[in-house]
């Protein structure tokens, strides 16, 4: 994965989106008829679909996270995203996946990868994902690792510590994550993964200047 850098102003970056939404023909959206929205090119063995629901009066209500095996069609899990804003989810072609290819070599300004993101967040080989829940100075993400048997279960200290979507590095087994901090620098941090335990441990956090990429300050835990 290419190293993701946060310049490009978020006004600019929801404009794309906004003239990309304005181009797909609208669905009505009430109660009885929720919109939703496809992800069929992110996984060999799983499709996905967000169906968020309104009220009658169009005021967000929740969103649910369908997934579907790819060979026979079935639904083997609803997981409902009580944090996610439904207004986020617009065009089922923002997303990409690390396994499928798909969509993995678009920009993500901002740290916006896109709606759903397959990746392999634990290094076991498993397709897991991220979806988005929030947008402010950077897109925040709900990370889900798949078992054993096929399903998938939210990693909390990912979606609470980690929140951005990060670089992965399958060697080092690390997650790094970049971030914008104040006009001239960016923050990166980095994540170990720990195989033994299952778990993961904050590593260290790294201030750089935007221009030099020099180093201006370092934290370490405790």
């Amino acid at each position: 994965m290419k190293k993701i850098y946060y310049f490009l102003p978020l006004l600019l970056v929801i404009a794309c989106r906004e003239h990309k939404k304005n181009s797909i023909p609208e669905t009505p959206v009430t109660a009885s008829r929720p919109a939703l929205f496809h992800y069929p090119y992110l996984s060999d063995n799983f499709s996905f679909s967000l169906e968020p629901f309104y009220d009658e009066d169009s005021t967000y209500k929740n969103v649910i996270l369908h997934i579907y095996r790819k060979d026979d069609d079935n639904s083997i899990q609803e997981i409902p995203l009580p944090h996610a804003a439904a207004s986020l989810f617009y065009y089922s072609g923002n997303s990409r996946s690390y396994f499928t290819g798909y969509g993995k070599d678009e920009d993500a300004a901002d740290g916006m990868y896109g709606d759903i993101v397959v990746a392999d967040f634990n290094f076991d080989g498993r397709e897991d994902f991220a979806v988005m829940r929030e947008v402010g100075h950077a897109a925040f993400y709900d990370f889900y690792l798949q078992t054993t048997a096929g399903k998938f279960e939210e990693e909390k200290w990912l979606t609470k510590n980690m929140e951005l979507f990060p670089d992965i590095d399958s060697i080092q087994q690390t997650l790094t994550t970049f971030a914008r901090s104040g006009v001239c620098c960016y923050t990166l941090q980095v994540y170990q993964y720990l195989p033994a335990s299952k778990s993961y441990q904050f590593v260290r956090r790294e201030r750089r200047d935007a221009n030099t990429d020099s180093l201006v300050n370092e934290e370490f835990p405790g």
